[in-house]
């Protein structure tokens, strides 16, 4: 995946020192559902190992990896910073919410979807709650996200 210009729009420039990003500890979670089952990952739950929330000064980014010895596979939200907790519709790249999930290495974005998502700042540490469903593509099968939800602690720069 290093040097995949297509994850330079989630904002990853270089993916090595993403991978190694640290992140805060906390009790987050970010998991969903994936109908049919995600093919890299074999099963029907999507359940990260690494959970990330920073943002720049247009967006912020909300992102799931998996990862084992095997597979990195990943569940993203970018976000757009001016709009207001609440719910969203879910789109494609440039959308005010795009909705990104990788699948065999490939960088897919929602066609359809929605997310309700709360941010909560305080002293020390930043936080966001969200639920969410979309809809992907890939190689002409239609993937359903489905029970999707997570809390994640910043672990960058807001």
């Amino acid at each position: 995946m290093k040097g995949n210009n297509a994850f330079a729009t989630l904002g990853i420039s270089d993916f090595a020192s993403f991978k190694s990003r640290p992140q805060k500890k906390a009790e987050v979670y970010y998991k969903a559902v994936v109908s049919p089952n995600h093919p890299g990952i074999g099963k029907p739950i999507f359940s990260a190992t690494r959970h990330l929330y920073f943002g720049t000064k247009e967006t912020f980014s909300v992102i799931g990896q998996y990862f084992t010895d095997e597979v990195g596979e990943i569940i993203s939200f970018v976000i757009d910073r001016s709009l207001t907790d609440g719910t969203h519709e879910v789109g494609g790249f440039g959308s005010p919410v795009a909705g990104v999930m990788t699948m065999s290495h490939e960088i897919l974005y929602a066609k359809t979807g929605t997310i309700e998502f709360a941010r909560k700042h305080e002293e020390g540490t930043d936080s966001i709650t969200a639920t969410f469903n979309f809809e992907v593509e890939h190689r002409g099968q239609t993937y359903r996200v489905s029970e999707g939800k997570l809390f994640v602690v910043a672990s960058g720069p807001l």
